[in-house]
């Protein structure tokens, strides 16, 4: 059979015994790995040790430390988990990391949001047009974004400085914490 995969750190000693199928290199210190009994995917840590337990279909990198996965049980949805392996968003037909910690999502109507990294609306979802590229839907749900945002601060000009930065500024360290 194919042999079994693993990872080594700079030294050359393995982070573990190499016993994994398949294997994703790290990223935000956790990498993917692929259980070959099995064939689902989970992740381990920078030291090699199981971080959650492989018991996805697909999954990618992780990046500001979330990631996204797909169950078993819905292989046409796509979730965001985080380092924990706890469920922070989903399901969606399809998710990307956005620019500035945004999320790009899309349900099942084929409409397109940005979500932050707790997994929150920020924006849609709305319908786009069908011909747009990865980066021209991202380039229009930003400048909608924008416009949104802009609309708020202007609208809040002359509120208290408590009120401002609450309302335009929600998502603080604490709540990424979370």
């Amino acid at each position: 059979g194919r042999p079994l995969l693993g990872f080594m750190d700079m030294d050359g000693n393995w982070l573990g015994a190499p016993c994994w199928a398949d294997v994703l290199l790290f990223n935000d210190d956790m990498a993917a790995v692929q259980c070959p009994d099995t064939g689902l995917w989970g992740y381990i840590n920078q030291h090699g040790e199981t971080a959650i337990p492989p018991q996805f279909l697909d999954s990618n990198f992780f990046n500001h430390g979330l990631t996204f996965v797909q169950k078993p049980d819905s292989p046409a949805d796509w979730y965001a988990i985080n380092k924990q392996g706890a469920f922070v968003t989903g399901p969606w037909r399809s998710i990307d990391h956005g620019r500035r910690g945004m999320l790009v999502v899309q349900d099942a109507q084929h409409r397109w949001a940005l979500l932050d990294l707790a997994g929150r609306i920020k924006l849609g979802p709305q319908t786009l047009p069908d011909d747009l590229d990865e980066d021209g839907r991202l380039e229009q749900l930003n400048d909608a974004y924008r416009t949104q945002r802009q609309a708020l601060a202007e609208r809040l000009k002359d509120a208290p400085l408590a009120q401002r930065v609450a309302e335009l500024n929600p998502q603080s360290e604490r709540d990424l914490a979370e």
